[in-house]
């Protein structure tokens, strides 16, 4: 039987200078004193409506993916993460009342679902050396791999009810401020590349390819 672990983080918070990336926006901007603006006004409550939540599992790869790393029977960890569905809800409202705040808003929860996924990765850390293994490298669907392992994981984890994650015919996941990913384990327990590696990834235009946030 897999066993699933599950995770919470009550203190997790957007950041500014990540959302400000996102947005593509550097002090230069005409828009960037009334973006900091923006984010201080809804800080306290992107905090209060965010709830995130995680599950990871160690199992076999289901399905080939796009390198030699990923095949069929691979040992890995199947892992997704939450930020619940209030923050999406509050993200609409804001947007239909004014879309730079909309946007704001939208890319402080982006950057809050990273910080937790930081927070998640270290609580896979933490198991990995328990089991004296380690991480050579993530996935997330579609870049490498196949989305039908998005519904692979899903399932695996349980999510719906687990997390409260639900997906669609399509492999999307839902609320949309949710992520799966796919880490291939490692014999060596100080080999832990588990953060988003950038020449891995198919999205060439992403604001955040190649910054060291």
């Amino acid at each position: 039987m897999i066993e699933i672990i599950l995770h919470e983080e009550k203190n997790v918070s957007p950041d500014l200078k990540t959302a400000l990336a996102l947005m593509q926006c550097t002090e230069e901007n005409p828009a960037f004193s009334e973006l900091c603006d923006i984010y201080e006004e809804n800080e306290d409550a992107v905090k209060s409506l965010i709830h995130p939540k995680g599950a990871f599992a160690f199992d076999k790869l289901r399905v080939n993916g796009g390198n030699e790393d990923l095949f069929i029977g691979r040992d890995v960890v199947y892992s997704m993460a939450t930020l619940g569905p209030e923050i999406v809800e509050y993200i609409r409202k804001k947007s239909d009342e004014d879309m730079l705040e909309g946007m704001m808003v939208d890319f402080m929860a982006d950057s809050s679902l990273f910080n937790y996924g930081e927070l998640l990765a270290e609580n896979i850390r933490a198991h990995c050396i328990e089991k004296g293994l380690g991480i050579h490298q993530g996935y997330e669907a579609p870049n490498l791999i196949p989305m039908e392992a998005q519904r692979d994981t899903w399932e695996i984890l349980q999510a719906e009810k687990n997390l409260g994650i639900t997906i669609t015919d399509g492999y999307m996941i839902r609320p949309i401020k949710s992520n799966g990913h796919i880490y291939t384990i490692s014999n060596d327990v100080d080999e832990f590349n588990i953060k988003h590696d950038c020449k891995n990834c198919g999205m060439i235009n992403c604001p955040m390819r190649g910054m060291n946030i």
